[in-house]
Protein backbone atom coordinates (compact mmCIF):
# COMPACT_ATOMS: atom_id res chain seq x y z
CA UNK A 1 0.00 0.00 0.00
CA UNK A 2 1.38 3.38 -1.01
CA UNK A 3 0.01 6.10 1.26
CA UNK A 4 -0.58 9.58 -0.10
CA UNK A 5 -1.69 11.25 3.17
CA UNK A 6 -3.09 10.71 6.64
CA UNK A 7 -5.03 13.29 8.59
CA UNK A 8 -7.39 13.53 11.55
CA UNK A 9 -11.13 13.95 11.08
CA UNK A 10 -12.94 16.48 13.24
CA UNK A 11 -16.51 16.86 14.40
CA UNK A 12 -18.10 19.84 16.10
CA UNK A 13 -19.45 19.32 19.60
CA UNK A 14 -21.51 21.98 21.35
CA UNK A 15 -19.71 22.94 24.54
CA UNK A 16 -21.84 25.85 25.70
CA UNK A 17 -24.60 28.02 24.32
CA UNK A 18 -23.44 29.52 20.99
CA UNK A 19 -20.02 27.84 21.32
CA UNK A 20 -18.73 24.69 19.74
CA UNK A 21 -15.64 22.56 20.14
CA UNK A 22 -13.74 20.67 17.46
CA UNK A 23 -13.02 17.09 18.49
CA UNK A 24 -11.13 14.29 16.77
CA UNK A 25 -13.73 11.86 15.44
CA UNK A 26 -11.41 9.53 13.52
CA UNK A 27 -8.76 9.59 10.85
CA UNK A 28 -8.50 9.37 7.08
CA UNK A 29 -5.78 7.58 5.15
CA UNK A 30 -5.52 8.29 1.44
CA UNK A 31 -3.65 5.66 -0.56
CA UNK A 32 -3.01 4.81 -4.17
CA UNK A 33 -5.68 2.60 -5.69
CA UNK A 34 -4.43 -0.99 -5.74
CA UNK A 35 -4.38 -2.22 -9.33
CA UNK A 36 -7.38 -4.40 -10.11
CA UNK A 37 -8.90 -4.13 -6.61
CA UNK A 38 -12.30 -2.47 -6.26
CA UNK A 39 -13.39 -0.17 -3.44
CA UNK A 40 -15.73 -2.88 -2.13
CA UNK A 41 -12.98 -5.52 -2.12
CA UNK A 42 -10.54 -3.12 -0.42
CA UNK A 43 -13.15 -2.34 2.24
CA UNK A 44 -13.79 -6.05 2.77
CA UNK A 45 -10.06 -6.83 3.08
CA UNK A 46 -9.43 -4.04 5.60
CA UNK A 47 -12.51 -4.93 7.68
CA UNK A 48 -11.55 -8.62 7.73
CA UNK A 49 -8.02 -7.70 8.84
CA UNK A 50 -9.45 -5.51 11.61
CA UNK A 51 -11.79 -8.26 12.84
CA UNK A 52 -9.05 -10.89 12.74
CA UNK A 53 -6.77 -8.62 14.80
CA UNK A 54 -9.58 -7.86 17.28
CA UNK A 55 -10.24 -11.58 17.74
CA UNK A 56 -6.53 -12.34 18.11
CA UNK A 57 -6.35 -14.48 14.97
CA UNK A 58 -3.47 -12.35 13.64
CA UNK A 59 -0.93 -10.24 15.46
CA UNK A 60 -1.38 -6.63 14.36
CA UNK A 61 1.65 -4.50 13.65
CA UNK A 62 2.48 -1.96 16.38
CA UNK A 63 1.31 1.04 14.30
CA UNK A 64 -1.52 -0.74 12.49
CA UNK A 65 -4.16 1.99 11.98
CA UNK A 66 -6.78 -0.54 10.89
CA UNK A 67 -7.04 -2.18 14.31
CA UNK A 68 -6.85 -1.30 17.99
CA UNK A 69 -6.45 -3.88 20.76
CA UNK A 70 -9.83 -4.71 22.28
CA UNK A 71 -11.68 -2.06 20.27
CA UNK A 72 -13.82 -2.13 17.16
CA UNK A 73 -12.60 0.12 14.33
CA UNK A 74 -15.19 1.24 11.81
CA UNK A 75 -13.73 1.29 8.29
CA UNK A 76 -15.19 2.86 5.16
CA UNK A 77 -13.30 3.15 1.85
CA UNK A 78 -14.28 5.52 -0.95
CA UNK A 79 -12.68 6.72 -4.18
CA UNK A 80 -11.08 10.16 -3.83
CA UNK A 81 -9.27 12.14 -6.54
CA UNK A 82 -7.96 9.02 -8.29
CA UNK A 83 -6.98 7.35 -5.01
CA UNK A 84 -8.83 5.51 -2.26
CA UNK A 85 -9.59 7.11 1.10
CA UNK A 86 -10.16 4.95 4.17
CA UNK A 87 -12.10 6.60 6.98
CA UNK A 88 -11.37 4.99 10.36
CA UNK A 89 -13.42 5.63 13.51
CA UNK A 90 -13.38 4.16 17.00
CA UNK A 91 -15.75 4.37 19.97
CA UNK A 92 -14.08 7.15 21.99
CA UNK A 93 -12.03 10.31 21.64
CA UNK A 94 -9.03 8.58 23.22
CA UNK A 95 -9.23 5.69 20.74
CA UNK A 96 -9.66 8.11 17.83
CA UNK A 97 -6.54 9.99 18.94
CA UNK A 98 -4.68 6.68 19.00
CA UNK A 99 -5.94 5.93 15.47
CA UNK A 100 -4.60 9.31 14.30
CA UNK A 101 -1.18 8.61 15.81
CA UNK A 102 -1.10 5.13 14.26
CA UNK A 103 -2.23 6.47 10.88
CA UNK A 104 0.52 9.10 10.86
CA UNK A 105 3.18 6.52 11.74
CA UNK A 106 1.78 4.11 9.12
CA UNK A 107 1.74 6.88 6.49
CA UNK A 108 5.31 7.85 7.28
CA UNK A 109 6.42 4.25 6.75
CA UNK A 110 4.32 3.78 3.60
CA UNK A 111 4.53 7.23 2.01
CA UNK A 112 5.18 6.98 -1.72
CA UNK A 113 8.07 8.84 -3.27
CA UNK A 114 6.87 12.03 -4.86
CA UNK A 115 3.49 11.78 -3.16
CA UNK A 116 1.95 15.06 -2.02
CA UNK A 117 2.20 15.73 1.70
CA UNK A 118 -1.46 16.80 1.90
CA UNK A 119 -4.66 15.37 0.53
CA UNK A 120 -5.41 16.93 -2.87
CA UNK A 121 -8.52 19.11 -2.82
CA UNK A 122 -10.92 19.51 -5.68
CA UNK A 123 -12.85 22.62 -6.62
CA UNK A 124 -15.75 23.24 -4.29
CA UNK A 125 -14.32 21.52 -1.21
Amino acid sequence: MTVVAAEPLYASAHAEQDKSDERVSGTKIVFRQPEGVSVDRTTQLLRCHSIRALLGVVDPLPDDPFSLPGTWVGIRVRPEAGNYAATLQADSAAHNLELVARAKAFAKAKMGRGAPSRVPRTAGE
